[in-house]
């Protein structure tokens, strides 16, 4: 009997305590570059010996309400940073930008491969009298090191070229003019 009621009790504080806790299960990382799973192949970004590039993710807001998101770069593989700071992702969007930059050293060998981890934890709104839980994300960002493409010359634009044959044209016609304008008919020169 004493074991039934002892049941009985911890049973009710289990889901007194379960009903009071506070899950903020709201919002998403999304990024442009992601790690082979099996299923999908991967899609690193690629940077070059020597590059700097700011790239961005995305965190995205489902609820109704704003919620507050901390970013903590866990593992820059010695390229990466980010402003370490909480970040106000509005509510109902998909678009709060996060960014990271990335810097590859010069001395970076053609298919070197870095995986930089970004950590992403929600901050849970003060509750009164409850237990506040949030949630986080880890993003693992893949960078491979590729060539750097050749620099193309840039296509000529037909205006500025159809301007430059006029006036090369126009320039022989005045020249020729003051050339036959000079010579008179009929004096022959000595």
């Amino acid at each position: 009997m004493k074991n039934k009621i002892l049941f009985s009790l911890l049973g009710l504080i289990f889901l007194i305590g379960f009903l009071s806790v506070n899950v903020d299960a709201s919002f998403g990382v999304a990024s442009s570059y992601w790690v082979d799973n099996g299923d999908t192949p991967g899609n690193p970004a690629g940077l070059y010996p020597g590059e700097d590039r700011l790239i961005s993710v995305r965190l995205q807001n489902t609820e109704s309400e704003d919620i507050n998101v901390k970013v903590i770069l866990k593992d820059g593989a010695g390229i990466a940073s980010v402003q370490e700071r909480s970040y106000v992702v509005p509510a109902e969007t998909y678009d709060t930008e996060v960014p990271i930059s990335l810097s590859i050293p010069e001395y970076a060998e053609i298919g070197t491969k870095y995986m930089v981890v970004v950590s992403f934890e929600s901050i849970a709104p003060a509750t009164e009298g409850g237990i506040a839980f949030g949630l986080g994300y880890d993003t693992k960002i893949p960078v491979e090191v590729v060539e750097q493409p050749v620099q193309m010359a840039p296509p000529l634009d037909v205006g500025k070229m159809a301007l430059y044959i006029a006036s090369v044209v126009l320039v022989v016609l005045i020249v020729l003019l003051f050339v036959l304008k000079k010579k008179k008919p009929g004096k022959k020169k000595k």
